[in-house]
């Protein structure tokens, strides 16, 4: 049995028996170590999350679901993560458009919904939006 990150092979494989609509991407020839691994570094590098205290448990239903995600996504979500690094705002015939804010790592929404007890509070995570103000109204 081995350890990738936070989860043994064994224990993603009981996860992903037992997760809805897993099954077609966690089948055999699937490359569940490179998913396990890169899930598991995207996550423990990211700045969005300080995991300092979180349990076992969550780690690893973290780190399986990014896996999920990016599986399901394919080379699609890398592709897409480096055009938003050129700062390209439109792409594609379709005309994509990108967010300026959302270059970086992609988490996957159940994952910041799982470990969001453990969001920080950076400027990544920050935005700067023009407030308007009626200089005709009183201040107190």
């Amino acid at each position: 049995m081995a350890t990738y990150g936070w989860i043994t092979d064994a224990n993603a494989d009981i996860y992903f028996s037992t997760r809805l609509d897993a099954s077609t991407y966690w089948a055999s020839g699937t490359d569940k170590v490179g998913a396990l691994t890169t899930a598991y570094n995207r996550l423990n590098r990211s700045k969005k999350f300080n995991l300092t205290g979180a349990t076992q448990a969550l780690l690893e239903e973290a780190q399986c679901e990014q896996a999920l995600f990016m599986l399901q996504q394919g080379i699609g979500l890398d592709q897409r993560m480096g055009v938003q690094a050129q700062n390209v705002l439109e792409a594609g015939v379709v005309k994509e458009k990108y967010r300026n804010d959302s270059v970086g790592i992609v988490i996957a929404p159940i994952v910041m919904e799982i470990l969001e007890a453990y969001v920080t509070n950076t400027l990544d995570n920050a935005f700067a939006t023009d407030l308007k103000r009626d200089d005709s109204e009183d201040v107190l």
